[in-house]
């Protein structure tokens, strides 16, 4: 897992799923062809995978960049060729025109990602962009004909964070932790008029006291627990997860295997660090 969205979700059980996929038209991701920009689609050879405390969904998705400057470019040259005023109609189908020829000729590049679904939690977590899970949630939406979820949001994550930082620093803290996680290598503040102060390594701790008590609120916050680091932000989007695990203790002869069981690990520290903080905000909120 990179970059991750957050889901509270009630999905069947792998078998159920597997089902659903398997009766659904049109889910199976195929090749770009001339006229299309982007495609979504689940794995086409492998769209399901067992973990011990849930399941793993696999997409597989196709884009091509649109090059707005030159479709302007080639556009107005054309319009700039013709020996008449064209209409607004004309204009309209000339761009079409320009458009699909430029994504006939247009190279496509080709991504995976995966979806991880813990069962007893109920947590769907897409590891990619928003905008891919927001399509692979309606790809799922397809297959079972309605799927209930809800995206994982904490108010006023920012005074939480701030109020925690600036207790633990009037307090002398050399090293600040936060509900049970430490903080890391990455703090950006910011204010009302949207000055930005990043850091990166070991914080000033006493130039970041002083612009916490000028009115600057914490905006983004690294954090680790139990081998695993990431950066949530005030909107609590969680990015740049990593994870440290000591491999030497695993003892796999199957690569896949491996991997599998590691993936199953991340999942259950993941949501578990999820509804931490989800309760630790909560509960911030309901103080205030």
């Amino acid at each position: 897992m990179k970059n991750i969205n957050v889901f509270a979700a009630q999905l069947p059980s792998i078998a159920v799923l597997e089902e659903s996929l398997s009766n659904a038209e049109g889910l199976l991701f195929t090749p770009l062809t001339d006229s299309q920009w982007s495609k979504l689609g689940l794995n086409s050879e492998q769209q399901l995978v067992n973990l011990e405390n849930g399941y793993r969904i696999d997409f597989t998705f196709a884009g091509k960049d649109i090059p707005k400057p030159q479709i302007k470019e080639e556009l107005l040259k054309l319009i700039a060729d013709m020996e008449y005023e064209p209409s607004k109609e004309e204009i309209e189908e000339l761009n079409e025109s320009v458009i699909a020829d430029f994504c006939a000729r247009m190279i496509s590049k080709t991504a995976q990602f995966s979806a991880y679904y813990h069962e007893k939690r109920e947590t769907l977590i897409f590891d990619c962009k928003e905008s891919l899970a927001q399509g692979g949630l309606s790809l799922l939406i397809k297959a079972l004909g309605s799927v209930e979820t809800k995206t994982l949001h904490c108010s006023n994550i920012s005074n939480s964070l701030t109020t925690n930082m600036l207790e633990q620093l009037n307090a002398g803290a050399d090293l600040v932790s936060f509900a049970g996680f430490e903080t890391g290598d990455l703090l950006v503040l910011t204010n009302k008029e949207k000055d930005v102060a990043r850091f990166k390594g070991d914080y000033p701790t006493e130039q970041v006291q002083e612009l916490l008590f000028d009115g600057y609120e914490v905006k983004q916050l690294n954090l680790s627990k139990d081998g695993i680091a990431f950066t949530i932000n005030k909107e609590f989007k969680i990015s740049g997860v990593k994870t440290s695990f000591n491999l030497d203790a695993f003892d796999f002869d199957d690569e896949e295997e491996l991997k599998i069981y590691l993936q199953t690990i991340e999942l259950e520290i993941v949501t578990s660090h999820c509804e931490e903080l989800r309760s630790f905000f909560d509960k911030q909120n309901d103080e205030a």
